[in-house]
């Protein structure tokens, strides 16, 4: 990427029907596969280039998490961006992404999570990786110009009474496809915490991104969000609606907030 900052301006469980809590994080794989779709978009001040984004503007991503055998499961990411402003319109896709999940423990708390990001987004798409990023920014890799190879480390869990946590981390590997462009090493992290009360689950997450190959202070190297919200869980339809808060302050001179609604639904026959 030309620099993090220059693109940031432009848990659980697996019991029951509680494998789905994730907003912003990486799935979690779930026995009965799960296919759902999650719209974010962002609200802006008006001062984001002196004319906003219309109403429709933001991502759609489609997502999938299929058992393929024991303990690996097939995971999938697409986005599609509306991205209009004015008489400009840029709508398409993003960076496909394809991985794999093993479960790596007994009682299925810790996974490993391998995958890429693909150049699918195209070039000199600015207004499209604007909305995306400003939308979707723990995603930000999904509307940048290269092929990404992502890994992460993800540990959820179930406390008692139904306290439910997960804390997830790696690296990524983004390789620019533009001229002139070098390689860059990147961290993405994540945590979150909330209840589960039955019928529906309600936590919140910090997720962010940084980028420790780019110069700078390491606050001008990272991209932070905290989000919260609530979804439905004992149902093959679990819907959720969720609302995220920008962390840091040039994101916060752009975006207001963040509004995420996930419709859901669980494979299972």
């Amino acid at each position: 990427m030309r620099t993090l900052v220059t693109i940031s301006i432009c848990a659980v469980f697996f019991t029951g029907t509680a494998n789905a809590q994730f907003i912003d994080m990486s799935p979690l794989p779930d026995s009965s596969g799960i296919a759902g779709l999650k719209y974010s978009h962002a609200s802006y001040k008006e001062n984001w280039y002196g004319e906003n984004p219309s109403g429709a503007s933001g991502v759609y991503k489609f997502y999938g998490v299929f058992p393929i055998k024991r303990d690996w499961y097939f995971n999938a990411e697409i986005p599609v961006i509306v991205a209009k402003m004015g008489s400009e319109s840029e709508s398409g896709l993003g960076n496909l992404y394809f991985g794999f999940q093993k479960i790596l423990n007994p009682k299925k708390t810790t996974n490993l999570s391998l995958g890429l990001y693909l150049p699918t987004i195209g070039s000199e798409r600015y207004l499209r990786q604007q909305i995306g990023i400003t939308g979707d920014t723990y995603g930000l890799l999904q509307y940048a110009e290269g092929v990404t190879a992502r890994i992460t480390v993800a540990h959820n869990s179930v406390r008692e009474r139904n306290f439910l946590s997960g804390v997830e981390i790696g690296p990524d590997i983004f390789i620019p496809t533009y001229k002139g462009g070098g390689a860059e090493l990147m961290l993405h992290y994540a945590a979150k915490g909330g209840y589960h009360f039955g019928g529906f689950a309600a936590w919140a997450e910090f997720n962010g991104i940084m980028a420790v190959t780019s110069g700078g202070n390491l606050t001008d190297n990272m991209i932070n969000k905290l989000v919260f919200g609530a979804q439905i869980m004992r149902s093959k339809f679990r819907p959720g609606i969720f609302y995220g808060l920008p962390l840091n302050e040039y994101q916060r001179e752009i975006v207001r907030g963040i509004l995420e609604i996930k419709l859901e639904f669980s494979l299972a026959r």
